[in-house]
């Protein structure tokens, strides 16, 4: 037996109230659960909608459809970390390794030229916060995309740069770090900031191909 519209409709705001607030989480739960009611329903003809949610639910376990969710998180989570990596990895090979080495000694020629590692400092800090606040107005223009799991976890790696820059800033202040060890780490940060982006450039493409299928159900369902 196939769930109307309504139904599914119906399903989706149980999920929501239950606290499923990601929309691609939820899509993804409701997939799953709409298949098993529909086979409960066409085993027992008797079976109303609700009771057949209800066993459903039961099915799963104490957590429920909990556990669905957190296999779909898990699942996110695995392709980005690959997706993370294998960007990274590919920064570093012949089409690009002249131009981060090059980058590496253009940042070390820069604190010979400044000829002070207090004064360097000084300007990476400054330069860093302009940047931050850059990215501010940039997360700005991608909020519409929070109530997606895939969004919240492909924009974490961007997250993870500022501990990066923190631990570097620390080591420049406190041990008068050289100005090999500096480029390096600098350059390594490029290098993961580069990779971050791309990643998070992939979560919200998904993140807007999945809001334009679920507005499209949406307007679907209303027309009935």
């Amino acid at each position: 037996m196939q769930l109307t519209k309504q139904q599914i409709e119906k399903l989706r705001i149980h999920l929501e109230e239950s606290g499923f607030k990601y929309i691609d989480v939820q899509m993804e739960i409701l997939d799953h659960v709409a298949t098993a009611v529909e086979e409960r329903m066409t085993e027992n003809a008797n079976l109303t909608f609700q009771d057949g949610v209800n066993q459903t639910q039961s099915s799963f376990g104490p957590k429920g459809f909990r556990q669905i969710e957190a296999s779909i998180i898990k699942g996110i989570s695995r392709k980005y970390n690959k997706l993370f990596s294998n960007q990274f990895i590919y920064l570093l090979n012949y089409k690009y390794i002249a131009l981060v080495l090059f980058s590496g000694f253009s940042v070390y020629k820069i604190q010979e030229l400044i000829g002070s590692q207090d004064r360097f400092l000084t300007l990476a800090i400054l330069s860093y916060i302009m940047f931050l606040v850059a990215s501010l107005t940039s997360k700005l223009k991608t909020a519409t995309y929070e109530k997606y799991m895939l969004y919240k976890i492909s924009e974490s790696y961007l997250g993870y740069r500022d501990v990066f820059v923190t631990v570097i800033f620390a080591y420049l202040y406190g041990m008068n770090a050289s100005y090999l060890f500096t480029s390096v780490a600098i350059t390594l940060y490029g290098l993961y900031y580069i990779s971050a982006v791309s990643v998070a450039k992939q979560g919200i493409l998904e993140s807007r191909q999945l809001r334009e299928k679920f507005n499209l159900i949406n307007k679907n369902i209303d027309k009935i």
